[in-house]
């Protein structure tokens, strides 16, 4: 049985992790780690009343069903692929940061949240960037996240502009009871963050939401919401991230496309 220290440091990490049903905390269903991922479906736009909408599938979407105990790693299949491996993982060594104290006295702990979700957000997003110009032969209906029905991938990139074009996502932290599937584990209190400012009238702010209509982002800001307030808004886009990479991973094998050694 790990002690109790070892397990308070490893929740911020790792996975076999769910949480505890405790009266006055704000879960009550257990989470398991899922290893498999599923294929996101990708979809293009249509046309309506002069406007481009875009087609999600709110059934389908990066869900959080664990936290992590060991920080997660992408598809192995994808290190063929080095260049594009190290950017996923970039994307969760930015959020694993998130969170924790700054290892410099020049920055604040709520800077240094700040600008690792920032850092976390564009990297997500420059990875559809970087393969449309190192593989541009690749169907961008395949990859690109726009071409995806998943809200959540959506969203990851509205916040990712909103971060760099207008002002910062404000994070806050809430308590939450959470126990590991190791025999005879305690359960212990940790503290999550979640994006507290996200809102349709928010992201209306941004030129890229005229895609979308008021219902659709009505309904996208509500998928994200229950799933960052299931185990924090860090471990959402982490899964996300680990979704991607593994599209990412089989559209890459499927058209037999050659690494980038630079």
């Amino acid at each position: 049985m790990l002690s109790l220290p070892l397990l308070k440091l490893a929740i911020r990490f790792g996975a076999f992790m769910f949480r505890y049903n405790s009266p006055n905390k704000p879960s009550q269903r257990e989470f398991y780690s899922l290893n498999n991922t599923h294929k996101i479906p990708c979809l293009g736009r249509y046309k309506h009343t002069g406007v481009y909408r875009l087609k999600l599938d709110f059934e389908k979407h990066t869900k959080v069903e664990s936290g992590y105990l060991l920080i997660p790693q992408p598809q192995d299949g994808l290190k063929e692929y080095i260049d594009i491996y190290d950017r996923f993982c970039g994307v969760i060594y930015m959020l694993v940061k998130v969170g924790g104290d700054p290892d410099r006295f020049i920055i604040s702990k709520e800077a240094n949240d700040t600008v690792h979700i920032r850092a976390a957000l564009s990297e997500f997003v420059g990875i559809e960037e970087y393969i449309k110009e190192i593989y541009p032969n690749l169907p961008k209906v395949d990859y690109r996240i726009y071409k995806s029905s998943n809200p959540i991938f959506h969203i990851i990139k509205l916040l990712r502009n909103y971060n760099i074009h207008l002002t910062n996502s404000t994070l806050k932290q809430k308590p939450m009871m959470v126990k590991t599937l190791i025999d005879e584990s305690q359960e212990f209190e940790i503290q999550v963050e979640y994006i507290s400012n996200l809102s349709v009238s928010e992201l209306r702010r941004l030129s890229s939401a005229k895609d979308y209509s008021d219902t659709q982002l009505q309904k996208m800001v509500e998928c994200f919401n229950n799933e960052q307030h299931e185990f924090g808004v860090t471990t959402l886009i982490i899964k996300a991230a680990l979704e991607y990479s593994e599209q990412i991973k089989k559209l890459l094998i499927l058209h037999e496309c050659k690494p980038n050694y630079g």
